[in-house]
């Protein structure tokens, strides 16, 4: 199964993708500009995309790589 959650590295998108991991979901975990956390979550194991939701392009690329997803948590 696999969970999508934007804002993955900060408040509730992170406790978010916390959850959902521990419950064995695939997270793809999507952020704007927490780089250093990002990188910290990928090394345990997430899955993570930078995305500007005010950037049409960035969008789309996000968009290309993520294909299908059980679950979408947008914070």
């Amino acid at each position: 199964m696999t969970a999508v959650i934007t804002g993955a590295t900060r408040g509730i998108g992170r406790a978010c993708a916390k959850m959902f991991f521990d419950a064995g979901y695939h997270v793809i975990g999507v952020y704007r500009s927490s780089e250093d956390i990002a990188d910290a979550m990928s090394a345990e194991g997430y899955e993570m995309y930078r995305c500007d939701v005010s950037d049409s392009e960035s969008v789309a690329d996000m968009c290309s790589v993520i294909h299908t997803a059980d679950v979408l948590v947008n914070c």
